[in-house]
């Protein structure tokens, strides 16, 4: 099960992993938060980040080329998550995707994706 302090102890490392998609890399902190967020994984959510990359709302936005805040929130009642990206100024959501059903063990996770040159970082705020 992963908690805060599970994910706290990432705080920067030059390892990265390729996204399926070729879109993304991700941080170990990110790999770790996949691999154990619930009892299935979050790949999902990696997966659901990779996808919107392409999407009008990023690509015509220069802003949100270089920078996005992802903010996955679950009731963890109902394992019903929400997933939004804000270009990190404004807290109006640009994208909002509801989502059916997770066993993600967190009520929320906040993921920032960076301009790295060639494409986009996906990183813990811990780690950047």
């Amino acid at each position: 099960m992963i908690n805060e302090d599970n994910l706290n102890q990432f705080c920067g490392d030059e390892e990265r992993y390729q996204h399926w998609t070729r879109r993304l890399i991700f941080t170990p902190g990110v790999k770790y938060l996949a691999d154990n967020g619930g009892q299935h994984g979050a790949y999902w959510l990696l997966d659901a980040i990779a996808s919107y990359q392409p999407e009008p709302v990023i690509k015509n936005n220069p802003k949100l080329r270089e920078f996005q805040v992802w903010i996955l929130t679950v009731d963890l009642k109902a394992h019903t998550p929400v997933l939004r990206m804000s270009d990190g100024d404004d807290p109006k959501p640009l994208v909002e995707q509801k989502i059916e059903h997770t066993d993600f063990d967190l009520a929320a996770i906040t993921i920032w994706a960076e301009n790295n040159g060639n494409g986009m970082t996906l990183l813990l705020p811990s780690e950047h």
